[in-house]
């Protein structure tokens, strides 16, 4: 065999290799079906990730609230402080008003 017999056999088209390309516009539509769904996936992916983030920032929210609310005692009232019993009242019950 001639090297020019074996180019052209690697060139010929086999059956294989040109029912291949017979359905192009098949081929074609669903090349862009695959790349409408890979474009979807990446933007839920990317929501979903958007949405993790901001549950997680929400709850580090509450958490830290409810965490200051702890470590804030009561202020005193008013009126308790005025009716506790002062060094002058030593002994004596607080007066009823």
């Amino acid at each position: 065999m001639s090297k020019n017999e074996i180019r052209l056999r690697r060139e010929k088209l086999t059956s294989q290799g040109s029912e291949r390309f017979r359905d192009f516009s098949v081929i074609k539509k669903r090349h862009e079906r695959e790349i409408r769904m890979k474009k979807i996936i990446r933007i839920f992916t990317i929501a979903a990730a958007i949405l993790v983030a901001i549950i997680l920032f929400l709850a580090m929210q509450i958490i830290l609230e409810l965490r200051s609310k702890k470590n804030v005692k009561e202020p005193v009232k008013k009126e308790s402080f005025e009716k506790s019993s002062t060094l002058d009242q030593v002994g004596k019950s607080p007066e009823k008003t």
